[in-house]
């Protein structure tokens, strides 16, 4: 067992790391670097109702080995929920607050020290065989055995011809924190919501619901799927072999990749997967329809939504970085709105909205914005132009970037600074560059893209960090093959 472990980052999946070095025993010292308050990460730091959880209840458990931890804390605190429930967000960073909370407690009666650092992490440097200082903005220098790189989401993507304004009043890069953006519009304000997928949906329910007037827009104007819920279920309605021997660099993975969802979508005979999604191409129609189908349980494909992520991830995994982008790439726009669909409950609230006027969704960006007499002029393509009182962009957030040097990995939130990625094995662990040999640093969660694209569920992040930890406490870290296999 190592002496020290950092976790960089405190939002769930950073409590999700420290939980399972408590459990296991995997450290005799445990620090965790974060700005705010443990648990409150920017996913789940919410306090408005109408912003419910975009996957199941099923999905969100910290412990690795109980995926029902998280329902039997909701059931304890009197709160009606089931596996396939799609519940507030608060009550997430509440339920990661209160198990941050419990072994804390547990490592102080166990003998484990630790201390919760109020800052951003600039940078782990290696200064001898498992031996790394983390540099810290405050100026304070880290030292640890191990250092587990936790960092969710960083900044969000303003698109570039918000750039030049942002500052300004009436403009916000994003929806979030959710009550000062509400704080600070006046009354019956007509907003122009920049994106139309999971964060844009989000300001849109949270305005349209305060009384305001909304335009929702994107090149696409493609709204997420919809369903009812997003359970864990037994593994077997996939092909498992067939899904193995896809041709992932040749010329016709994606009808492939089609074919099998279509066969592993097809429970019932009478309903074909050409029958579980809806055609049509308006906006409108396309939302009504699919809420119709998610309704009637037609939608039977988001029950092997999970089962697919999973044995996706796997296959790109041990295929390596360049296959995985190349697999994106070809087949991204066809599973997207599938994999990151939303609930019904939401859908049927923007469509309550639609119908009543308050809500409109087009397809197409602005070619300009201007402030004018405290207005945002919005030119569209076609040369029209639109006011309104604000502008809000909900176009997502940039991945944690990460540049590499021959002695540290520097966590780079500059944007206009180029970087250049570590090397990251299947056992999730850091290369150097100049380096044979992978260091003690791990990047779990959302930091895990440079080798796990498809990970963004908690319950990803707590597998991976389990297994991690589960491998310190047998100082067996080593033993890749093992690790990697572990983490699938």
């Amino acid at each position: 067992m190592k002496r020290k472990t950092l976790i960089l980052g405190g939002g769930i999946v950073g409590v999700a790391a420290f939980v399972s070095l408590v459990r296991h025993r995997g450290a005799e010292a445990i620090d965790i670097v974060n700005p705010g308050p443990i648990g409150l990460g920017r996913a789940f730091a919410t306090t408005e109702t109408p912003l419910l959880t975009n996957t199941s209840v099923d999905t969100l458990s910290i412990l690795a080995d109980d995926k029902d931890d998280f329902l039997d804390y909701l059931r304890a605190r009197g709160v009606p929920a089931n596996p396939g429930s799609c519940v507030p967000r608060f009550y997430v960073s509440q339920y990661a607050r209160d198990r941050y909370d419990q072994y804390a407690r547990a490592a102080a009666q166990a003998g484990i020290a630790h201390r919760h650092h109020r800052a951003m992490a600039i940078e782990v440097r290696k200064v001898g065989q498992h031996a790394y200082q983390v540099q810290l903005d405050t100026g304070e220098i880290v030292e640890a055995d191990n250092v587990m790189i936790c960092c969710g989401f960083g900044q969000p993507l303003v698109p570039e011809y918000v750039a030049p304004h942002v500052g300004k009043d009436g403009l916000f890069v994003t929806p979030y924190p959710e009550g000062a953006l509400l704080a600070a519009l006046p009354q019956s304000s007509r907003v122009l919501v920049l994106g139309t997928r999971l964060s844009a949906i989000d300001a849109a329910l949270l305005l349209c619901g305060q009384g305001h007037s909304v335009v929702m827009a994107s090149r696409s104007g493609e709204l997420p799927s919809v369903r009812t819920q997003l359970l864990r279920l037994p593994p077997g309605r996939i092909d498992k072999r067939r899904f193995a021997t896809l041709a992932l660099t040749g010329p016709n993975l994606r009808r492939q990749l089609l074919r099998l969802i279509g066969a592993s979508a097809r429970v019932v005979p009478a309903l074909p997967l050409s029958k579980q999604v809806s055609r049509a191409t308006d906006i409108e129609t396309r939302l009504r329809e699919e809420i119709q189908l998610a309704e009637s349980g037609q939608n039977n494909w988001q029950n092997i939504i999970i089962e697919l992520l999973e044995m996706a991830d796997t296959l790109l995994v041990s295929a390596g970085p360049a296959v995985q982008q190349r697999v994106l790439d070809a087949c991204w726009s066809l599973v997207q709105r599938y994999l990151f669909s939303f609930p019904v409950g939401n859908a049927k609230a923007l469509l309550s909205y639609i119908e009543s006027g308050r809500l409109k969704i087009i397809a197409g960006a602005p070619r300009e914005l201007a402030e004018q007499a405290g207005e945002w002029a919005v030119t569209w393509a076609d040369d029209s132009v639109q006011t309104f009182d604000a502008v809000v962009c909900a176009t997502g957030f940039h991945r944690p970037r990460f540049h590499a040097r021959a002695q540290e990995i520097e966590i780079v939130t500059d944007l206009s600074r180029r970087a250049e990625p570590p090397a990251v094995g299947p056992d999730l662990r850091v290369t150097l560059p100049e380096s044979q040999s992978p260091e003690d640093i791990w990047l779990i969660g959302v930091s895990s893209y440079l080798r796990s694209a498809l990970t963004s569920i908690v319950y990803q992040g707590a597998k991976q960090a389990d297994a991690i930890a589960s491998a310190m406490s047998r100082d067996n870290v080593d033993n890749t093959s093992e690790l990697a296999g572990s983490l699938q």
